[in-house]
């Protein structure tokens, strides 16, 4: 199944999701989606030009999109902090403290619309947030 990639920015105090990959029309927009006003055109330019919204803003707007019917990859680039414990081989050499790891969003977030309680790092090790 093919999910449409998607950024979540702030424009103009409000939450619009720009899709790159989809074009709007001949001109070279692509397409956007606001609350108000929904779909339309937009200048691919958005994606430098604004910032990027926040987990907490941009949710909503996320969770009206899969009940249209999209199927989403989020590009955001906020990292989401996880944490462990430290194993028995570092508490043995002296690392003792609880280890902090950030991860892209695009890889903890589930597709309803949730962050994955726990993950695997790259070091095969489970984190939890």
């Amino acid at each position: 199944m093919k999910k449409d990639n998607v950024y979540f920015h702030m424009l103009e105090g409000d939450v619009i999701a720009l899709f790159p990959d989809i074009e709007a029309d001949r001109k070279g927009n692509i397409s956007s989606y606001m609350r108000i006003g929904q779909h339309a055109a937009a200048s691919p330019l958005l994606l430098r030009e604004t910032e990027e919204a926040k987990l907490s803003e941009w949710l909503p707007l996320y969770r009206e999109l899969v009940q249209i019917g999209y199927k989403m990859r989020v590009l955001n680039s906020q990292p989401i902090e996880y944490h462990r414990k430290p194993t028995q081989g570092e508490i043995n050499f002296g690392h003792a403290s609880i280890h902090y790891a950030d991860f892209p969003l695009h890889e903890v977030f589930k597709p309803c619309g949730r962050l994955k309680k726990r993950h695997k790092g790259n070091d095969n090790l489970i984190y939890t947030r």
